[in-house]
């Protein structure tokens, strides 16, 4: 076939195994064709064939033809290497700020990431309950009416994970009913609570770990920054301590 190197190639390039890309364009050239027909139209062995065929019939590729007491394989149209490729692109897309999040440009072990999505968000405070340890420092200052509305039944189960880690935690949140209940069962959640001035607003939800600082916005667009640098999170450790001496 013309360009048979080239074709298999981009069948690996979409995902599909040396394998599979053999079986497949051997069964497109066969037509309906027996599993020792395409075994040896492609040069997979007879033993191997069947898982193959069975990962293609998986991926939308092939399919099975009845023919008397006969089993018969035929490939499907190759239009459908397109729906792959769409479905690539779409979870490549999905993704895409998973890998801006990464991209760190000093290439030392200073970390910005940035979300752009709710998801994104939830995402973040995920990673943060895989990383906290008993003890270890968490300060918060926001307004928790505000945030805890972007999506309360995920914050709720957040929070009473939280607590079961056991953390060194502070609150520092702006005037509401929903502060003043923090402030009054503070010891259920694990936590100290101090209430800031009634005048004082705030569109940001900041998180302080040992590690990590992580900034939402709590109006739209949901922008989250997290930033992993040993002097940028001691600077706001010292001012979130400072603030709260003051308060």
């Amino acid at each position: 076939m013309k360009n048979y190197e080239k074709l298999l190639e981009i069948l690996n390039k979409i995902g599909l195994s040396e394998n599979e890309s053999s079986v497949y364009l051997s069964s497109l050239q066969l037509g309906p064709a027996k599993a020792i027909q395409l075994s040896r139209a492609s040069d997979v062995k007879r033993t191997t064939i069947y898982p193959v065929v069975e990962s293609l019939q998986r991926k939308g590729l092939m399919r099975e033809k009845i023919e008397g007491l006969k089993t018969l394989f035929v490939a499907e149209n190759p239009e459908r290497l397109e729906n792959i490729i769409e479905e690539r692109n779409k979870e490549f897309q999905s993704l895409f700020p998973e890998f801006k999040a990464l991209y760190n440009l000093d290439g030392n072990q200073s970390v910005i990431k940035y979300y752009d999505t709710e998801e994104g968000l939830r995402n973040v405070y995920r990673e943060l309950l895989t990383q906290l340890r008993q003890n270890d420092h968490y300060y918060v200052l926001g307004d928790p009416e505000r945030y805890d509305s972007l999506n309360e039944s995920f914050f709720k189960e957040f929070i009473k994970k939280r607590i079961r880690i056991k953390l060194n935690a502070k609150m520092l949140l702006t005037y509401s009913n929903l502060a003043l209940d923090y402030k009054k069962y503070e010891n259920n959640f694990g936590e100290e609570v101090r209430i800031l001035p009634k005048n004082i607003k705030l569109d940001v939800n900041v998180v302080i770990t040992d590690k990590k600082l992580i900034i939402h916005q709590i109006i739209k667009p949901h922008i989250t920054m997290v930033i992993e640098n040993k002097s940028i999170v001691q600077m706001q450790k010292i001012l979130f301590e400072l603030l709260w001496n003051k308060t």
